[in-house]
């Protein structure tokens, strides 16, 4: 059930990319909400957790994280918290290091979702807030990314084939860090590494998604009702 949620979330991307086409304004509340939601899952959910298993140096992982995320966006020039590639009239401008780089986020951000998952009724699954942090970080993510696809170019088969594989990226990191016993063993380093990179996701999305980087009375509503969520789901 795990790997069905974490899929879902690329095909309700899809379909709003294809068919709903949201206003901006609408647009940048939900990435306000999803990069709030992150952040606590982050800050109640996995940092505890990972200082509690991996002991006081695994800082020094969380920091890495924050640097891989960085090298990840200077290949896919932010995708990864809803900066939309310009083609600028070329074909084809979305590149295949950009998808490559966006994937390795994908399977990355399915790790932690391993030592929360419940694996037996979609209920329970949608009680984690690990997995539902990742599930409404990845829908307007995988929305942009479908746009993205058609807008420099490429079919509509190819398009839906190549957000297919980007689907399953989350789903595969889930599914390894549950059955490998190497990445078992290092799972709060690895978890730690995941955190650095929601730590630099979210807190960006959060600054990106506010013109002039000031924040609205709506903005400010969307942040508390999702940090209450996160809060008050543990």
């Amino acid at each position: 059930m795990t790997y069905i949620i974490l899929f879902s979330a690329v095909i309700i991307g899809v379909l709003i990319g294809e068919f709903i086409k949201p206003r901006k304004t609408l647009k940048q509340l939900f990435l306000t909400f999803s990069g709030a939601f992150l952040l606590a899952i982050t800050v109640f959910h996995l940092l505890p957790g990972v200082y509690h298993n991996g002991g006081e140096k695994i800082g020094f992982f969380i920091m890495l994280g924050v640097f891989v995320q960085i090298l990840l966006e200077f290949v896919s020039k932010g995708i990864e918290h809803a900066h939309e590639p310009n083609s600028h009239g070329h074909n084809h401008a979305f590149t295949l290091p950009m998808f490559i780089s966006i994937s390795i986020h994908a399977f990355l951000e399915g790790a932690p979702v391993a030592d929360h998952a419940h694996h037996h009724h979609v209920i329970q699954e949608m009680s984690n807030p690990v997995l539902m942090g990742i599930f409404i970080h990845k829908v307007p993510i995988a929305s942009i990314i479908y746009v993205a696809f058609r807008e420099n170019g490429y079919s509509k088969t190819l398009s839906l084939i190549l957000i297919a594989v980007f689907g399953l990226m989350s789903p595969a990191g889930t599914f390894l860090a549950n059955h490998v016993p190497s990445i078992i063993q290092y799972s709060a380093q690895i978890n730690a590494v995941v955190i650095g990179i929601f730590l630099h996701i979210s807190t960006t999305i959060l600054f990106e998604s506010s013109s002039g980087h000031k924040f609205n009375s709506a903005k400010l509503i969307v942040i508390t009702l999702a940090t209450a969520l996160v809060y008050f789901s543990y």
